[in-house]
């Protein structure tokens, strides 16, 4: 076998060095051979082979991670980071849907005016309303043909500001009134009852439930890490759209 065949493998062994001192040392055995004209059997004989040459100068020197090597341990980080991530949500979800109890009743029974009788809690009524924002909360959406929104809650108070309804960790009833609402919800059970115009949302590890009794709904949801559960669309129905992340859809089932 060549000579150069040595010092060609005692360079790949010798990779976890700095590459002036692989130089310095394959420019040394190069001139070894040069003086001496030592053959392959030779070198093998006074250095051993290239492997146990390249192991003595290791000794103690840290092993060089490749790129592909940082890669994996950067991606295997990531993923336990979005699995501990995936885990703290469905933890949440769960505690979400534990820290209230289960419905009362089927709130797919009743209407906007049905449920008024159902609830002997206050109803409060505003208007100029174009969004309501939900944390942590429980809430129910009828359709009614007023003009303004009414409301009942038990829990914190719900707040106003500027045209946003804002629902923080309360068990709310709400009549829709005749135009579209946009609905936030962040970490909440949002229920869904007949809506008779547009629904347009944007929910964040919540639940959204739709009672679809004998309307028809046209579906276009923009998913991202969520599960959409036996909700069929219907091309001439009325529309539903909206964003939802690491969130539930389904339909309402008491």
């Amino acid at each position: 076998m060549k000579t150069s065949q040595y010092i060609k493998e005692l360079r790949k062994n010798l990779a976890d060095l700095s590459s002036n001192k692989r130089d310095e040392i394959l420019q040394e055995i190069e001139s070894f051979i040069d003086e001496s004209g030592a053959n392959y059997d030779q070198i093998i004989s006074k250095f051993g082979t290239p492997d146990e040459l390249a192991s003595s100068y290791l000794e103690g020197v840290e092993k060089k991670i490749s790129i592909f090597e940082k890669v994996s341990s950067f991606g295997g980080k990531i993923f336990a980071v979005i699995s501990i991530v995936f885990i703290l949500i469905v933890i949440g979800i769960v505690y979400l849907i534990n820290s209230y109890d289960n419905d009362p009743f089927d709130y797919s029974k009743y209407t906007a005016k049905t449920i008024q009788m159902q609830i002997d809690d206050k109803w409060s009524e505003i208007s100029n309303i174009k969004t309501i924002d939900m944390w942590q909360s429980k809430v129910t959406f009828y359709w009614s043909d007023n003009d303004k929104l009414k409301y009942s809650c038990k829990g914190v108070k719900p707040t106003m500001t500027d045209d946003t309804l804002v629902i923080k960790k309360s068990l709310c009833f709400i009549l829709m009134p005749k135009q579209q609402i946009n609905f936030k919800a962040n970490q909440s059970i949002i229920t869904l009852v007949e809506p008779k115009y547009r629904v347009n949302f944007d929910i964040f590890q919540s639940i959204l439930r739709i009672a679809q009794k004998s309307s028809y709904y046209r579906y276009n949801i923009f998913d991202t890490q969520s599960d959409i559960d036996n909700i069929k669309s219907n091309e001439n129905g009325i529309l539903i759209e909206g964003k939802a992340l690491q969130s539930t859809i389904q339909q309402y089932k008491f």
